[in-house]
């Protein structure tokens, strides 16, 4: 038997060191007591190795001096000769010097490895994203560090970081650390947001946090907190001659009232005959009121009638309308309705209190998300309401003249202009031209 026959199948019993062996040897002319010696040195060489263990977390170094091509090439194959690699695909680059990562060893040190999508993602105990390796042809992961970057990578990012920061017009870590991780740009780093703040960026970025949605809590029963607020002046005068209208929304039920005044001053007066209404119309007392700020909401006889009859006045901070959103919201969608209705109609503003009014009485009668499976006016009554009687606002309406009221041959009806529903009386709202 050939002592070349037999090398080649001792070698291929042990392919975790063909590889080193070929390199340097010519196979063919090989003995087998050549061999055997090579084997010795080899296992003398690695126990050599295993007395100096590697300390450093990520040693890593490259000399790419060849042809990119050739960086990755697979040596795979069953071919023979020298520099031909055999069997299942193990191999390197040529041109290049590196030492193996161990992934047991950066486990141990604290390091996170997981692999997606054919690349490997290495980060620190902190959760920070130190590398991003992607696969090569021969499924090796080689990470691509210069001669001079052997020590941990970690190190410069925040130098880079804050440079990157700097360079793109101040953009938000976040927005650099989407760039880096997702590859969307050419020659960008690896970037960790800082824990430091950049003044000049909180000077002239800083903005207010957006309010959470449950910071009030939900009321158990009607009239337990009442949000009233004060929309005004408006310009020009309605044509009852009031300047503003005050919004009083029941949080439980989310029922709507409308008053409108002719200066702040009613607000006091309006309050009270508002709280005996729906006081008696309920059977429950107003335990708690919120409003912003004004004037006519801490007045002295204000405070003194809360207290006297038990409310309390829960306040928003100044320039926070966003506390105080339920009845906020309400006044925006009170307004929008108004102006589209009067647009619609080609009205003139002068009428923007009967629209108020008309778009009060219909919300109250349509559905919110606060209140489940009810309308605001079937939470507040009990009763389900009917729409049968609803008109378009700003409509023509014909009225009959009473025969006590026109003369034989007069005209037995009246154009009219429908603003409205009465509160007083089962009828309409109308105005003569």
């Amino acid at each position: 038997m050939e002592d070349s026959w037999v090398v080649e199948k001792i070698l291929r019993s042990l392919d975790h060191v063909v590889v080193t062996i070929e390199e340097s040897n010519e196979t063919e002319t090989m003995t087998v007591d050549e061999l055997s010696g090579k084997l010795q040195v080899h296992e003398d060489k690695i126990k050599r190795r295993n007395k100096e263990p590697i300390e450093q977390a990520l040693q890593a170094k490259m000399n790419i001096n060849e042809k990119k091509d050739d960086t990755n090439k697979n040596r795979g194959g069953r071919g023979r000769g020298r520099g031909q690699g055999r069997g299942r695909g193990h191999g390197r680059g040529r041109g290049m010097e590196a030492n193996i990562l161990s992934m047991g060893q950066l486990l141990e040190k604290g390091y996170d490895i997981h692999m997606k999508d054919k690349c490997l993602y290495l980060r620190n105990d902190r959760g920070s994203l130190i590398a991003r390796v992607p696969m090569s042809s021969n499924r090796m992961f080689l990470m691509n560090i210069h001669h001079d970057a052997l020590k941990c990578l970690k190190a410069c990012f925040d130098n880079q970081s804050w440079l990157w920061h700097l360079r793109l017009r101040q953009l938000n870590f976040g927005g650099l650390k989407l760039l880096s991780t997702k590859n969307m740009l050419n020659g960008l780093p690896l970037i960790d947001q800082p824990d430091q703040l950049h003044e000049g960026c909180l000077a002239r970025k800083q903005h207010r946090h957006s309010f959470p949605k449950d910071s009030i809590s939900r009321a158990k029963a009607m009239l337990e907190l009442i949000h009233v607020n004060v929309c005004g002046p408006i310009d020009p005068v309605s044509l009852g001659k009031n300047i503003s209208f005050l919004l009083f929304i029941d949080h439980y039920s989310r029922k709507t009232w409308v008053y409108f005044l002719k200066q702040k001053s009613e607000v006091f007066s309006t309050f009270k005959r508002f709280k005996a209404l729906v006081e008696k119309h309920s059977g429950y007392k107003i335990k708690a009121m919120r409003s912003d700020r004004g004037g006519e909401f801490i007045s002295k006889e204000f405070k003194a009638f809360c207290e006297e009859n038990g409310i309390r006045r829960p306040l928003t901070i100044p320039y926070s309308p966003q506390q105080n959103g339920v009845v906020e919201r309400k006044n925006r969608s009170i307004v929008n309705m108004t102006r589209s209705m009067l647009k619609s109609k080609n009205l003139p503003n002068e009428f923007w209190a009967e629209t108020v009014d008309c778009a009060v009485y219909s919300s109250n009668r349509c559905p919110t998300r606060s209140v489940w499976n009810q309308t605001p006016q079937e939470a507040w009554t009990g009763y389900k309401p009917s729409v049968s009687h609803l008109k378009v606002f700003g409509s023509i309406a014909y009225v009959h003249v009473p025969d006590q009221q026109r003369k034989k041959l007069d005209d037995k009806s009246e154009k009219f202009i429908f603003i409205g529903y009465s509160q007083e009386s089962k009828g309409h709202k109308l105005y003569n031209r």
